[in-house]
């Protein structure tokens, strides 16, 4: 795995992780922020031929397409 890969994969990881816990408490701003962060990441990922099968819950896919 290239050192890009791996990286966009930990900030993919760091975001969905911060949709769940704003999610768990209620706070939809920051669900919102984080998942427009999702998004964009996803982006870039594919801008760049990485495949991110696998790396994004399906509801945190979905909202993070609303919230962009």
């Amino acid at each position: 795995m290239s050192e890009f890969r791996t990286v966009l994969r930990g900030q993919v990881e760091h975001a969905q992780a911060a949709v769940q816990s704003a999610w768990r408490f209620g706070n939809d701003e920051r669900a919102r922020l984080y998942g427009a962060r999702v998004a964009e990441l996803l982006e870039v990922a594919a801008r760049h031929g990485v495949d991110t099968a696998g790396w994004v819950e399906p509801a945190v896919r979905a909202f993070a397409v609303d919230a962009r």
